[in-house]
């Protein structure tokens, strides 16, 4: 009886020992999991800066690009309305008056868009997306009633 005693004491320690070393090889395997994913965690995180950083300057570069095209374009719409201007020398004073205060509402329309595309520097894509799809009407609308005056004269 004493043997069989011994004998299960054994094996029951031996149970408990196998089960202590694996439980303690189970919990560094967690750990080495764990830092092995924070260590994945941190290089996508520094992705990430990265390729946003990246997305920001092409953003900011995109809308300077923009700009100097508004800019442009602004610019041309100023050259239209010079010749407008000159062009109404020649009528009658009451079309001149007429025509003039036209010129006039388009020319205030044209520093205001000149204004806007200057001072615009916010870099949310979102307004940015905003900004340029009103300013792009609004210069398009300029545009339309320039030709529609230019018409006119002719």
């Amino acid at each position: 009886m004493n043997f069989k005693k011994t004998i299960v004491t054994l094996f029951v320690s031996a149970f408990i020992t196998a089960t202590i070393f694996s439980a303690c090889d189970s919990a560094q395997k967690n750990v080495d999991d764990a830092e092995k994913n924070l260590t994945e965690a941190q290089q996508d995180l520094v992705k990430a800066k990265q390729d946003s950083a990246q997305a920001r300057q092409d953003s900011i570069a995109a809308m300077e690009s923009y700009k100097v095209k508004a800019t442009e374009k602004i610019t041309a719409n100023e050259n239209r309305i010079a010749e407008l201007k000159a062009s109404t020398v020649k009528q009658n004073k009451a079309l001149q008056d007429k025509n003039n205060a036209k010129i006039a509402s388009l020319e205030q329309k044209n520093n205001n868009l000149k204004k806007e595309v200057a001072e615009y520097n916010q870099s949310s894509q979102e307004s940015w997306a905003a900004f340029k799809i009103r300013f792009e009407h609004e210069m398009d609308e300029l545009g339309e009633s320039l030709n529609n005056l230019m018409t006119d004269k002719k």
